[in-house]
C-alpha cells in the first residue's frame, strides 16, 4: 500500500473493534454504544507551526468522541481493506 500521509495536524488511526455479541447470537455494532473510543495510530501529520505534533507517534493508544472523525477504507500491506478514521489532532482526548 501506498503510505498515506495525514496533513498537518491530522493523525489516521486504526480504531479498535467494538462489536458485541449477545447470549442469542445479536450483533451489536460500536455505533450503538455510548461513550469514547479507541484505537491506534498508524500515520501522523507533521503539525503547523501553531502545534506542535511531538506528543503523539506511531503505535500510540488513542481515545476520541464516539462521533469524531472521517472514516476512510484503505487496502493495508497484506491488500486487506481496513476502516482508518482520519481525526484533528484537537478531536483526541488522551494518548496513552
Amino acid at each position: 500500500m501506498k503510505r498515506l500521509q495525514p496533513i498537518g495536524t491530522h493523525v489516521l488511526v486504526v480504531p479498535f473493534n467494538e462489536e458485541r455479541i449477545t447470549e442469542g447470537g445479536i450483533i451489536i455494532p460500536e455505533t450503538h454504544k455510548g461513550g469514547d473510543r479507541k484505537g491506534v495510530v498508524e500515520e501522523k501529520g507533521r503539525g503547523n507551526k501553531w502545534e506542535d505534533m511531538n506528543d503523539i507517534k506511531k503505535g500510540d493508544i488513542v481515545t476520541f468522541g464516539r462521533n469524531s472523525g472521517t472514516s476512510v477504507n484503505l487496502p493495508n500491506d497484506e491488500g486487506k481493506i481496513v476502516t482508518y478514521l482520519l481525526l484533528d489532532i484537537k478531536q483526541l482526548i488522551v494518548v496513552q
